[in-house]
């Protein structure tokens, strides 16, 4: 299957770094820094890709992801 780029968005907080991609509701990577933790997702979107491809469900389209701030 064609490799497809999933928006990530990160955050460090208490010292460690998170990544989420939102095409994959639950998995996040975790590292000392922002590749560590690309690193980590993109293992776990491996193993949720080859659930799928094993059960025969398709795999998740990227979801488009935009920065902002919201004041609170």
């Amino acid at each position: 299957m064609r490799s497809r780029t999933y928006p990530v968005t990160l955050w460090k907080e208490e010292g460690i770094w998170t990544a989420h991609t939102p095409a994959i509701s639950g998995l996040y990577g975790m590292g000392k820094t922002p590749a560590a933790a690309c690193r980590d997702l993109a293992l776990g979107m491996r193993d949720v890709f080859a659930y799928l491809d094993e059960i025969g469900e398709p795999r998740p389209a990227p979801i488009p992801v935009r920065a902002g701030r919201v004041a609170a």
